[in-house]
Protein backbone atom coordinates (compact mmCIF):
# COMPACT_ATOMS: atom_id res chain seq x y z
CA UNK A 1 0.00 0.00 0.00
CA UNK A 2 2.61 2.50 0.71
CA UNK A 3 4.58 1.41 -2.44
CA UNK A 4 1.36 2.77 -4.15
CA UNK A 5 1.54 5.21 -2.36
CA UNK A 6 4.83 6.49 -3.18
CA UNK A 7 4.53 5.86 -7.10
CA UNK A 8 1.33 8.30 -6.89
CA UNK A 9 3.02 10.47 -5.53
CA UNK A 10 6.39 10.60 -7.61
CA UNK A 11 3.75 11.06 -10.87
CA UNK A 12 1.73 14.21 -9.09
CA UNK A 13 5.50 15.45 -8.50
CA UNK A 14 6.20 14.51 -11.86
CA UNK A 15 2.91 16.44 -13.52
CA UNK A 16 3.75 19.22 -11.23
CA UNK A 17 7.50 19.76 -12.70
CA UNK A 18 6.21 19.25 -16.33
CA UNK A 19 3.31 21.81 -15.65
CA UNK A 20 5.47 24.43 -14.32
CA UNK A 21 8.10 23.37 -16.96
CA UNK A 22 5.63 24.48 -20.18
CA UNK A 23 4.02 26.95 -17.81
CA UNK A 24 7.55 28.72 -17.57
CA UNK A 25 8.63 28.04 -21.30
CA UNK A 26 5.53 29.68 -22.45
CA UNK A 27 6.47 32.51 -20.25
CA UNK A 28 9.63 32.97 -21.58
CA UNK A 29 8.44 32.51 -25.69
CA UNK A 30 5.73 35.59 -24.70
CA UNK A 31 8.31 37.83 -23.98
CA UNK A 32 10.93 36.90 -26.64
CA UNK A 33 7.62 37.50 -28.89
CA UNK A 34 7.23 40.94 -27.40
CA UNK A 35 11.15 42.14 -26.91
CA UNK A 36 10.87 41.38 -31.07
CA UNK A 37 7.70 42.99 -31.47
CA UNK A 38 8.98 46.00 -29.25
CA UNK A 39 12.15 46.58 -31.25
CA UNK A 40 10.95 45.65 -34.84
CA UNK A 41 9.08 47.95 -37.06
CA UNK A 42 7.17 47.48 -40.10
CA UNK A 43 7.66 50.63 -41.98
CA UNK A 44 4.12 50.13 -43.37
CA UNK A 45 2.40 49.93 -40.08
CA UNK A 46 4.09 53.49 -39.41
CA UNK A 47 0.90 55.96 -40.81
CA UNK A 48 3.28 58.91 -40.50
CA UNK A 49 5.21 57.22 -42.57
CA UNK A 50 3.16 55.40 -45.21
CA UNK A 51 2.74 58.71 -46.93
CA UNK A 52 5.89 57.89 -49.26
CA UNK A 53 6.05 54.45 -48.84
CA UNK A 54 3.92 52.26 -51.63
CA UNK A 55 2.49 54.75 -53.88
CA UNK A 56 4.36 54.85 -56.65
CA UNK A 57 3.47 55.81 -60.44
CA UNK A 58 4.06 52.94 -61.42
CA UNK A 59 7.50 52.43 -62.16
CA UNK A 60 9.25 49.05 -60.60
CA UNK A 61 12.90 49.03 -58.95
CA UNK A 62 14.47 45.34 -60.19
CA UNK A 63 17.09 43.76 -57.45
CA UNK A 64 19.09 40.82 -58.35
CA UNK A 65 19.73 38.10 -55.73
CA UNK A 66 21.07 35.03 -56.51
CA UNK A 67 19.92 34.89 -59.83
CA UNK A 68 16.09 35.94 -59.11
CA UNK A 69 15.05 39.44 -59.59
CA UNK A 70 12.96 40.77 -56.82
CA UNK A 71 10.42 43.77 -58.05
CA UNK A 72 10.02 46.79 -55.45
CA UNK A 73 6.85 49.27 -56.54
CA UNK A 74 7.79 51.82 -54.39
CA UNK A 75 10.32 54.33 -55.36
CA UNK A 76 11.42 55.29 -51.82
CA UNK A 77 12.11 51.78 -50.35
CA UNK A 78 13.83 50.95 -53.17
CA UNK A 79 15.97 54.12 -52.60
CA UNK A 80 16.14 53.54 -48.86
CA UNK A 81 17.88 49.67 -50.11
CA UNK A 82 19.83 51.11 -52.49
CA UNK A 83 21.45 53.10 -49.41
CA UNK A 84 22.42 49.66 -48.03
CA UNK A 85 26.14 48.42 -48.31
CA UNK A 86 25.94 45.22 -50.18
CA UNK A 87 25.70 42.78 -47.48
CA UNK A 88 23.03 44.55 -45.16
CA UNK A 89 20.70 44.84 -48.49
CA UNK A 90 21.25 40.82 -48.96
CA UNK A 91 20.01 40.34 -45.78
CA UNK A 92 17.00 42.30 -45.66
CA UNK A 93 16.22 41.12 -49.18
CA UNK A 94 16.34 37.50 -47.97
CA UNK A 95 14.31 37.84 -44.69
CA UNK A 96 11.72 40.21 -46.31
CA UNK A 97 10.95 39.32 -49.59
CA UNK A 98 11.60 35.76 -49.03
CA UNK A 99 10.28 35.04 -46.15
CA UNK A 100 13.72 33.06 -45.29
CA UNK A 101 14.20 33.37 -41.18
CA UNK A 102 17.69 34.32 -39.88
CA UNK A 103 19.00 30.86 -39.35
CA UNK A 104 18.37 30.12 -43.04
CA UNK A 105 19.42 33.01 -44.37
CA UNK A 106 22.88 32.61 -41.94
CA UNK A 107 23.12 28.84 -43.85
CA UNK A 108 23.19 30.50 -47.00
CA UNK A 109 25.75 32.57 -46.52
CA UNK A 110 27.83 30.61 -44.21
CA UNK A 111 27.35 33.20 -41.34
CA UNK A 112 26.12 32.38 -37.78
CA UNK A 113 22.45 33.63 -37.42
CA UNK A 114 23.16 36.11 -34.35
CA UNK A 115 25.36 38.00 -36.88
CA UNK A 116 22.86 37.70 -39.51
CA UNK A 117 20.33 39.40 -36.75
CA UNK A 118 22.63 42.08 -35.89
CA UNK A 119 23.12 43.01 -39.60
CA UNK A 120 19.43 42.87 -40.25
CA UNK A 121 18.87 45.06 -36.86
CA UNK A 122 21.25 47.50 -38.32
CA UNK A 123 19.86 47.47 -41.62
CA UNK A 124 15.98 48.57 -40.47
CA UNK A 125 18.40 51.12 -38.32
CA UNK A 126 19.26 52.97 -41.39
CA UNK A 127 15.90 51.97 -43.16
CA UNK A 128 14.23 53.90 -40.60
CA UNK A 129 16.85 57.18 -40.74
CA UNK A 130 16.54 57.34 -44.30
CA UNK A 131 12.62 57.02 -44.40
CA UNK A 132 12.19 59.15 -41.77
CA UNK A 133 14.72 62.07 -43.39
CA UNK A 134 12.41 61.40 -46.94
CA UNK A 135 9.42 62.14 -44.23
CA UNK A 136 11.19 64.83 -43.30
CA UNK A 137 11.89 66.63 -46.75
CA UNK A 138 8.41 65.30 -47.96
CA UNK A 139 6.43 67.28 -45.42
Amino acid sequence: MTDEKSQIDVCRSFNGYCKKTLRNEACNAYMAMNRRHATELTYFDNTKLEKGVGKQDGAKNIFELEGQKIEISSEILSKGILTLSEDLRDVVLLYYFYDLNDKSIGIRKNIPRSTIQNKRSRALVLLRQFLEAYDDLCT
